[in-house]
């Protein structure tokens, strides 16, 4: 029974695809999670761009 909560632990990382990563409108820098500003050019518009693998 040791093994089965291992198990189903692997199972929640696999569906697991990884953060949204947003692009800076303003600059185009990459973020891995949507920030209030952007740390280099300061904007706030952001797009979501897709999956970090």
């Amino acid at each position: 029974m040791v093994g089965s909560p291992e198990s189903n632990s692997d199972d929640g990382d696999a569906r697991d695809d990884g953060p949204d990563l947003y692009e800076c409108e303003g600059c185009g820098s990459v973020f891995i999670s949507k920030p209030d500003q952007c740390s280099t050019c300061e904007d706030d518009d952001f797009s979501n761009v897709g999956k970090f693998q």
